[in-house]
């Protein structure tokens, strides 16, 4: 299996926990999910990430104010 990259920039996240996934397309119409990760955002900028330990690879960038 070849390792696959995908970029999302979340300009404006809520306060509080968001939550994310993937929707990957295949070339014949068949989809799949990834599994749903959150980010909880705090009122001090702290950013959690969760589950934890993940399975795969996850990289997460946040610059508060």
């Amino acid at each position: 299996m070849e390792k696959q990259e995908y970029n999302f920039i979340h300009q404006n996240p809520n306060s509080g926990i968001n939550y994310y996934r993937l929707k990957q397309i295949d070339f014949d119409g068949g989809f799949e999910y990834s599994k749903i990760i959150s980010v909880e955002i705090k009122k001090d900028n702290d950013i959690n990430i969760y589950p934890n330990p993940m399975n795969g690879e996850i990289n997460i960038e946040f610059n508060g104010p």
